[in-house]
């Protein structure tokens, strides 16, 4: 709560209390048949229930002014932590491709695995055998079921992301 709400409701509550007195001066007045006294009392009441309404209006419209910078103030801070969240999410996604790039820059190529059964297989069914000379070079021999040939050829590998 600030100021100006404290002073309007301090000042409606006083002036309410303020009025209590001119009542009980009228009260009084009223049993003695003072019609006077009677006029003066209601006139000083009536000022201090004007002012209290006064207060009470100020009160209000700096209270419903507070709220409104409190919601202001409520969804200015909502927007900063999206955006901190968006920040965030867009650093994390380009930290994961830094790290997809950094692998495919340090791999040397395609990995594949192939099982010992597989490996038999093709060594039963094939009529190549590959070796692979000291320069990375791959050299083909045909087998015995055809003429014998050697093919030399370098692997080329490319990756692309």
């Amino acid at each position: 709560m600030k100021a100006g709400s404290m002073e309007g409701l301090i000042g409606a509550s006083q002036n309410m209390k303020m009025m209590n007195v001119p009542m009980k001066v009228y009260h009084e007045a009223e049993r003695k048949g003072d019609l006077g006294t009677m006029e003066r009392a209601m006139g000083y009441a009536q000022e201090y229930s004007q002012k209290a309404e006064e207060y009470r209006e100020k009160a209000q419209k700096e209270l419903e002014k507070e709220q409104k910078e409190e919601r202001a103030e409520f969804e200015k801070l909502q927007k900063e932590k999206l955006e901190e969240k968006r920040i965030e999410k867009k650093e994390q996604e380009k930290k994961e491709q830094e790290k997809t790039k950094e692998k495919a820059a340090n791999s040397s190529g395609v990995e594949i695995n192939i099982s010992e059964e597989g490996k038999e297989l093709a060594k039963e069914n094939s009529y190549m055998e590959p070796v692979t000379a000291v320069d990375g070079s791959v050299t083909a021999n045909h087998s015995a079921q055809s003429e014998t040939v050697s093919e030399t050829r370098t692997p080329e590998i490319s990756v692309t992301v």
